[in-house]
């Protein structure tokens, strides 16, 4: 019995392995998706954009899989083509591939998700972190800069990007 579940377990990994490999870009994004290839359904919605939230989450789940060619094209990536990130220091909903921005919904957890998943990262050598110092400090500082005290300044929409769950920059009206 204890080998039919290791079968299957081994097999969900490879399959993972491939999956996260396909979506993992030539440019460092990591789409949620890969409409492009044979596999994907049809009739299925397209997905070939970036989140970095789910990108992040990737680039964890990849490295507890084995899988370690991803994760610094993916920062790499997120340094340098996400529209506005540059200038404001804040991470919207989601990008295509070349960085223009699709929906330019602020999720503030998207950042902290970031920082998390470079931390995982490098754990074990925390001084290779040096080189994504300016990734680290323009999530970091994006987020306090926009932070007022109570809210944050752009108005913000949660995670699952419900059209009736927003909060405001005026109001303290803050969820999620």
């Amino acid at each position: 019995m204890l080998k039919k579940y290791q079968e299957k377990i081994e097999k969900i990994i490879a399959t993972s392995r491939q999956v996260f490999n396909d979506c993992a870009l030539e440019n460092g994004a990591i789409i949620a998706a890969n409409t492009d290839l044979r596999y994907y359904p049809k009739r299925a919605a397209n997905y070939h954009f970036v989140w970095p939230r789910d990108a992040a989450f990737v680039c964890v789940a990849g490295q507890k899989i084995g899988l370690n060619n991803i994760q610094e094209n993916f920062f790499n990536w997120l340094g340098d083509r996400p529209e506005r990130f540059k200038k404001e220091g804040l991470l919207f909903q989601n990008y295509a591939p070349n960085g223009i921005m699709e929906k330019d919904n602020f999720q503030p957890d998207q950042a902290g998700t970031v920082l998390w998943a470079i931390y995982e990262y490098f754990k074990d050598n925390l001084n290779e972190t040096i080189k994504y110092e300016n990734l680290i400090r323009r999530l970091a500082d994006g987020l306090a800069h926009d932070w007022q005290g109570t809210h944050f300044f752009h108005h913000t929409v949660d995670l699952w990007e419900e059209s009736n769950r927003h909060t405001s920059s005026v109001y303290e009206n803050n969820h999620t």
